[in-house]
């Protein structure tokens, strides 16, 4: 009901793509590549050098009280599922890409992504967004994709982190820019970097909340919302396709 769950998904991604695409130094092997909600564009570079790719979002999102209101903005639990998926690129033809079959390299990289995210995970929790938002880690569960053709194991894996967050406002502050935003967002969103696509994307956001019309600031909002990727020359996405269960899901192909 509040903005709870985008400021854990934000400060997720503000971790592992500090400053945005052309920000840095990035703390995992995947760089700047790390993408919000979906799998994008990628360099050619990217693809020959098999660079990980990152991608964060947010699924179940509960809220439970025994003895208050669950719409209470303070009292009750709230529990959001943070997902992490990495997968190691391979070019096909046409310009798409699609992960890689398993083997030694791939999963070794897939690894070590997955280990520098829980240590950048952890630094962020003591000095970085997550402290903002982030209560506790309830559990983590992660899993290899495999293709549901042939059942072959691919260089994708898929990591969901029970995430207990800071419940925050319901309604908007009543300062100027990015403190008009709600708790734990306002917060999360301070320690965006000036300039950075995603500041810029709170600020877009925060003139919504103070709007006469906010119908006409959302359509800013959703134009904004492409956050501009490396200076390198980058293969287009049209669209994206995720298995819905990890062990058995179809081959994922990145146009």
């Amino acid at each position: 009901m509040n903005l709870a769950r985008d400021a854990l998904r934000l400060a997720m991604l503000e971790t592992l793509q500090p400053g945005g695409p052309d920000g840095g130094p990035f703390p995992t092997l995947a760089g700047a590549f790390v993408y919000d909600s979906e799998f994008g564009a990628v360099s050619e570079h990217a693809l020959d050098s098999r660079t990980p790719l990152i991608a964060v979002w947010t699924d179940e999102d509960e809220q439970s009280s025994e003895n208050q209101d669950a719409l209470d903005d303070h009292g009750p639990t709230r529990t959001v599922t943070l997902v992490i998926e990495i997968v190691v690129p391979q070019l096909l033809e046409g310009g798409a890409y699609t992960p890689a079959l398993s083997d030694f390299e791939t999963e070794a990289h897939v690894g070590l992504v997955g280990q520098q995210i829980e240590i950048a995970v952890r630094r962020s929790r003591q000095a970085g967004p997550l402290r903002h938002v982030l209560v506790r880690v309830a559990g983590v569960k992660s899993e290899a994709i495999r293709d549901a053709d042939t059942l072959e194991r691919l260089a994708h894996r898929r990591i969901e982190i029970e995430c207990v967050v800071r419940n925050g406002d319901t309604l908007a502050g009543t300062g100027e820019g990015i403190d008009r935003l709600p708790e734990p967002l306002r917060s999360v969103a301070r320690t965006f970097p000036d300039g950075s696509p995603r500041a810029e994307l709170m600020i877009m956001f925060a003139k919504v909340l103070a709007a006469p019309d906010p119908a006409a600031m959302l359509t800013q909002i959703r134009q904004s919302a492409n956050l501009p990727g490396s200076n390198a020359p980058l293969l287009t996405a049209a669209s994206v396709a995720s298995p819905s269960d990890p062990d058995v899901g179809g081959r994922v192909t990145y146009p």
